[in-house]
């Protein structure tokens, strides 16, 4: 590996996406390869430089039309930018993954394809796509995932088992454990939401969501010191968001204590302070 790869990557792996942008696109730029193109585009897209990320993506293409990892990385900065409008993108997304698809077929890809369905609210053509993706590689946890989001609305048990077989695969999957503490709560098991909410803090102390999810299963179960000590966490860490405010104000409120909800809510951020 040459000295400005060395840089590039030590500064990616910092967290200095500025330099490490700076470095790939000059190594890309000079070297003519797709995949440096490709990297310099997936760093970008770290910092939310959407526009910069699909001209990287754009280049390895133009350079090597066949690419599936430039279709694959435009097709995923369609999923996710934030930039344009949702339901163009959402086809732009679509029409990319088809694309590498048609060059090489695997579990990655077919899981992207397949959460770019369920966006698309085409539910028939997201199974079938994540599917494909678990029989081409039953120990792709992406998929099971992706796919109990598809059932939690259709199918509870069969979701709660994907997330299960999610979380056997990878035990510290804070993603799969949150969705199924949630699952687990709505079906009146609060005991086994409540494992699961805290093997997400155990992974991630810092996960505002799965703080407040614990706060209320504990409120539901009554405990009610530790819920409160959990509504209080959750909002040191993210004063200016609203939400924690106003759960924890109706959770004092329902335990008889209308002067201090009163004091949660007048501290309470403008939902634009976000």
């Amino acid at each position: 590996m040459s000295t400005l790869h060395e840089q590039a990557q030590s500064a990616e792996d910092a967290g200095d996406f500025e330099l490490a942008f700076s470095i790939w696109n000059e190594l890309a730029s000079k070297e003519r390869d797709p995949a440096l193109f490709c990297r310099t585009g997936a760093v970008a897209e770290k910092t939310q430089k959407w526009n910069e990320a699909e001209s990287a993506f754009r280049k390895a293409l133009t350079i090597d039309p066949t690419s599936a990892e430039g279709m694959e990385s435009l097709g995923s900065l369609f999923l996710t930018r934030t930039d344009g409008d949702p339901s163009r993108d959402l086809l732009q997304a679509r029409e990319w993954f088809q694309r590498a698809l048609r060059i090489t077929r695997g579990p990655r890809l077919l899981t992207f394809l397949g959460s770019t369905y369920a966006a698309l609210k085409d539910y028939e053509a997201a199974k079938k796509a994540l599917e494909e993706a678990l029989r081409l590689d039953p120990t792709y946890e992406e998929a099971y995932f992706n796919l109990a989001l598809l059932e939690k609305a259709r199918n509870g048990e069969e979701a709660q088992r994907l997330l299960a077989k999610a979380i056997d695969l990878d035990p510290d999957y804070a993603k799969a454990h949150q969705q199924l503490g949630i699952l687990l709560q709505k079906a009146g098991d609060p005991l086994q939401a409540e494992y699961h909410f805290r093997r997400c803090l155990e992974i991630n102390s810092t996960d505002y969501w799965s703080r407040l999810y614990l706060a209320n299963v504990l409120a539901v179960q009554g405990v009610f010191g530790d819920a409160e000590r959990e509504f209080r966490a959750a909002i040191a860490l993210q004063p200016a968001n609203p939400v924690g405010f106003d759960l924890f104000a109706k959770f004092l409120d329902a335990r008889s204590r209308p002067d201090e909800a009163n004091q949660v809510r007048a501290s309470k951020p403008a939902q634009g302070d976000v």
